[in-house]
Parts: C-alpha cells; structure tokens; sequence
C-alpha cells in the first residue's frame, strides 16, 4: 500500500495550512507535523482496505501501534489476540484514558489537546470497520472546514460530544473499555486481548522450521550448478542456514 494512494495523506497541505495559523496550540508532533496526523488518520482507510481486499479469513480486524508492547520487548512467548470480553460487535473498542465530557466544545477538544479514547489500538468487525471509514473521513472534513485538526483522539471525543453528534450524526458507537490496575492505562485493551498459548516445536508450521533453508535455496543450486570447486562456499551457506535455525530454536524456546 503505498500512502499517496491512502486517502488521509491526501489532507496533508490542508492539515498545514491549519497548523500555519497565528496562535493555533503547539502539541508535538500532533499539531505540528501535519504527517503526523495524517497518519494517526490512516489507520481507518488502511484497516477498511484491508477488509476490503480480504487479506486474512477473520470476521474482526483492527489496528495496533508497532509500540504498543513496549514494555514486552524481550518477552519469548507466543501469543493470539482475542475479540475482548462483553464486546458489541455494532461498535468498535477503544481503550479509555480519561472520561468524556459530552458537553465540551469541540474547539476545546482540538486546540486542548484533549483525549478520550487512545488510538493506539481499535478493533471491530470488517464490516463495521468499512463503514466507519466512510463516516470518519466525513468527520474529519467536517472539522477541516472548521480549521480544526489535531491526531484521531481528538476527532473521535469531537464527533461523540453534543455538538458533534448534532452536526455528524454518527450511527457508530465506540465501546470505551475502562483499564483496571495495574499497569498503564493507555495500553490496557491490548494487554486485555493479549492470549498467551503454548506451541510444541512439533507443532510449528513446517514454513518456519525449514525458513532459513529456503532463504538460502537458490544460493545452493547456484553454487551446485556452476560446478568448479564451490561446494566450500555451498558448505558455508549450509551452516549459516543450520546456525541461524538454531538461534531462531532457542529464540522461541528457551
């Protein structure tokens, strides 16, 4: 997917323009870097392009941050994630951060920098996800003509305010799944779907235990073809492929 295709990146001069204005709150990088929110946008075009495209045979799609499990990084176990508990599948979960004044101007919202629901993590069913786009890139119209723009966060706790119900009538809900301690509660719905599972080597698809060997394959037949004395460089490519499968053994295991 390249993003000049993605609709959201297609604002970025607008979202400029809007940053560019006298007085308009600084808050790195959500209203000064204009990609920055255009990003944090482009989740929605990219989660509904996914379900469009049928890339994967699930009935739920959804969107993670690359950081969201920062705090798990030399964690070795395998893992699934699941649809969170008590979920209505007419809405999509977010994690909650703060509670929701519905009474709060969307001006405020925007140029407070404040925030409802996290947008690190959404999950929904595909056809849920798809409508919602469509609806999301209405909003975020909407706000742009207003000379309002900030990252998601703030144009979805706009859109479920008052006046923004009154203006976009949204037929989506969001379920706002309340973090219970310990641990942050930005990351709370991840750690929420999170299912750690237990693999038998045995049990792991072949396409892995056999992954380095393949990478290598088309080195081997070269090497085997040309003939001359190469079978000590087809040798050396042998055992880095044995050795990098070994790593990848102990990686998983131990």
């Amino acid at each position: 997917m390249n993003r000049t295709n993605i609709g959201a990146f297609k604002l970025v001069d607008k979202i400029k323009k809007i940053y560019e204005q006298p007085n308009y709150p600084k808050y790195y990088p959500n209203t000064v870097n204009p990609a920055y929110a255009a990003a944090q946008n482009a989740k929605y075009n990219v989660m509904a392009e996914t379900y469009r495209h049928g890339l994967f045979n699930t009935t739920y799609y959804g969107w993670i941050d690359v950081g969201y499990f920062r705090d798990l990084v030399n964690a070795k176990d395998f893992y699934v994630m699941v649809v969170p508990p008590d979920f209505d599948p007419t809405r999509l979960a977010f994690n909650r951060v703060n509670p929701h004044v519905e009474t709060t101007d969307p001006l405020k919202v925007f140029r407070d920098n404040m925030v409802w629901v996290g947008g690190g993590m959404v999950i929904g069913k595909g056809n849920v996800i798809e409508e919602y786009e469509r609806f999301y890139q209405r909003a975020v119209d909407f706000f742009l003509d207003l000379k309002l723009m900030n990252t998601d966060q703030q144009v979805i706790y706009s859109v479920y305010t008052k006046k923004g119900r009154q203006s976009l009538k949204p037929e989506i809900e969001i379920q706002p799944y309340l973090p219970k301690p310990p641990g942050n509660a930005w990351f709370y719905l991840g750690f929420l779907c999170r299912k750690v599972i237990k693999i038998p080597w045995q049990n792991i698809p072949t396409f892995i235990n056999n992954y380095f060997f393949q990478q290598y394959s088309t080195k081997y037949s070269h090497f085997r073809n040309r003939g001359n004395g190469r079978e000590r460089k087809l040798e050396r490519f042998k055992r880095t492929a044995e050795n990098e499968l070994s790593k990848l053994r102990k990686i998983i295991f131990d």
